[in-house]
């Protein structure tokens, strides 16, 4: 099990990717800013990735990217 994992963000921060969720013109840019909010308030890597289909591996990827 890997350990728990999950963003901590500003609030310039978290106000970037609440509007890169709503207006976002890809899908998967859309998928990764909702990830990264979702993580920030507190959902779990294993929660995030049954919501979006994805490997657990792939959500802690954008976390990685994001920092």
């Amino acid at each position: 099990m890997k350990p728990y994992r999950h963003v901590s963000l500003s609030p310039v921060e978290l106000a970037t990717l609440e509007e890169g969720h709503k207006n976002g013109s890809r899908s998967h840019f859309r998928t990764r800013c909702h990830s990264l909010v979702l993580s920030h308030r507190g959902m779990k890597v294993s929660e995030i990735s049954s919501l979006y289909g994805k490997h657990e591996e792939t959500v802690r990827s954008w976390m990685d990217n994001w920092e």
